[in-house]
């Protein structure tokens, strides 16, 4: 009897555990699940990191326009060329390079007098500030004396390198007798140096 109750005892723990056939299905089960899951956690540590990603180059494109505009609401003798060539600061003061431009495509470069006064040894007059679209970024440049001219080792970036610019457009219409000249600035471009967190 006791040797019979034994082998029902062992036969009843048999039955309590788990096949094979159950535990692959059950691990199969559970891949999928964490898989769904950590698809799932990475899209929405992507869709974070583009909504970082779009705020910093708001923030940024902001900031440099909120610079350039108050600036040239100061300002007057707007220039504005396609390209970015040289600009003599002197040109302002003889009355050479005020000028009204429409420029669709490219670079391009806007030069002016600003409020702000240079007082040189012998010299005192408005600062010639210049901003210009090159390369995929928006820079700025001051002449450092009321004769000097602007080039290209003057001007620096003014927006974050990982902020490209891939399209921007410039019209300035030059001042009248009571008229204050309009400018208008199109910009467009992406933020991010990885592909999938490229923000438009």
């Amino acid at each position: 009897y006791e040797f019979t109750s034994r082998v029902i005892m062992y036969k009843k723990s048999l039955k309590t555990g788990f096949t094979l056939v159950e535990m692959i299905i059950s691990l199969a089960i559970f891949s999928i699940v964490a898989l769904v899951s950590v698809g799932a956690l990475i899209r929405i540590m992507d869709a974070n990191q583009k909504s970082i990603s779009l705020k910093t180059s708001i923030n940024n494109l902001n900031y440099a326009l909120e610079a350039m505009t108050r600036e040239m609401r100061m300002g007057s003798d707007y220039y504005c060329v396609n390209g970015s060539p040289n600009i003599n600061a002197n040109s302002f003061y003889t009355g050479d390079m005020s000028s009204t431009c429409d420029i669709k495509t490219g670079a391009w470069t806007i030069a002016f007098k600003s409020a702000n006064i240079i007082n040189a040894s012998s010299q005192t007059c408005r600062a010639v500030y210049a901003y210009r679209y090159k390369s995929s970024t928006l820079e700025k440049a001051q002449a450092k004396s009321c004769t000097a001219e602007l080039n290209i080792n003057d001007f620096s970036a003014i927006i974050s390198s990982d902020t490209k610019i891939t399209a921007s457009s410039v019209s300035v219409d030059s001042e009248t007798i009571n008229k204050q000249p309009i400018i208008r600035i199109y910009i467009e471009g992406e933020k991010g140096l990885k592909e999938r967190n490229k923000t438009k």
